[in-house]
């Protein structure tokens, strides 16, 4: 099997003898300790909002990161403000390309970053753009996985300066160091954690038809948003603690049920206002 190629994707190549250094003053978490690993990261806003997301990894020297097509001039401009006068290199990388695969794929000119979100989510595959070619155009199998993991993704589910880390259970998924130094947002970050505000998480919804962002409702009251639905499922960040009956929620007045990732240690429970 050929990767899955994810067109909406771009890479950053940062590098440079401060590029880690860099990095984790600036992101939720730092780079990983070796290559072939991959970590979630995200740039927020001095609000705590997510600005960009990704993976990031080792190509040597170099760190690459991939980012939504919808933010990356955005997260372009943000890595050169946030720069000054460190040792870094920040570029997109227009000849690289951005796939999916379940397992490596050998060729020469792939680097693989296995995916560790929702308890192993396959490898995330850069190559040149000409080499990506011949990959496959067809995302079902790559949407299936994912869904069924309960990741919810920027320019999926929801657009930038939307939502909190913790709204995509980030930090049950290697996305928040909670032992590393300041970065932009931390103090909305840690305060969430510390104080156990977080009442937004992402859930599996099953019975789905909306083809694109729509409502999920429980009764009158909206309690979250469901991203595009792909063979009857969707994720859907939703307020948990107004899920009084996950069998019972609808969209678009169809009714579909809700379902907790098989790695998540939240649970559903109603609030009584």
């Amino acid at each position: 099997m050929s990767p899955i190629h994810l067109t909406d994707r771009k890479v950053v190549e940062v590098s440079g003898e401060e590029a880690d250094h860099f990095l984790s003053n600036l992101l939720t978490t730092n780079p990983p300790d070796a290559e072939g690993q991959s970590v979630w990261w995200a740039l927020l806003s001095p609000q705590g909002k997510i600005a960009a997301e990704g993976l990031m990894g080792w190509n040597g020297s170099a760190i690459l990161l991939d980012v939504h097509d919808s933010v990356i001039s955005a997260f372009e401009k943000k890595l050169r403000m946030y720069k000054l006068r460190a040792k870094v290199n920040a570029a997109m990388r227009n000849d690289l390309s951005v796939g999916w695969s379940p397992h490596a794929v050998a060729g020469d000119q792939n680097v693989f970053h296995a995916d560790p979100r929702g308890g192993g989510f396959g490898f995330r595959v850069i190559a040149p753009t000409e080499a990506a070619e011949g990959w496959s155009k067809e995302r079902s199998t790559y949407e299936a996985e994912r869904i069924a993991r309960g990741l919810a993704f920027l320019g999926s589910e929801f657009a930038a300066d939307e939502q909190f880390p913790h709204d995509l259970a980030m930090e049950l998924n290697s996305g928040v160091n909670f032992k590393k130094g300041c970065y932009v947002g931390q103090e909305v970050v840690s305060r969430m954690q510390h104080r156990s505000t977080a009442r937004k998480r992402p859930v599996i919804v099953r019975g789905a038809a909306n083809p694109e962002l729509a409502d999920v409702m429980l009764g009158e009251r909206v309690i979250g948003r469901a991203g595009p639905a792909h063979d009857g499922k969707a994720i859907a960040i939703v307020r948990i603690d107004k899920v009084s009956n996950p069998e019972a929620a609808t969209i678009n007045g169809q009714t579909v049920s809700l379902a907790l990732p098989s790695w998540a240690s939240y649970a559903f429970s109603d609030s009584s206002d």
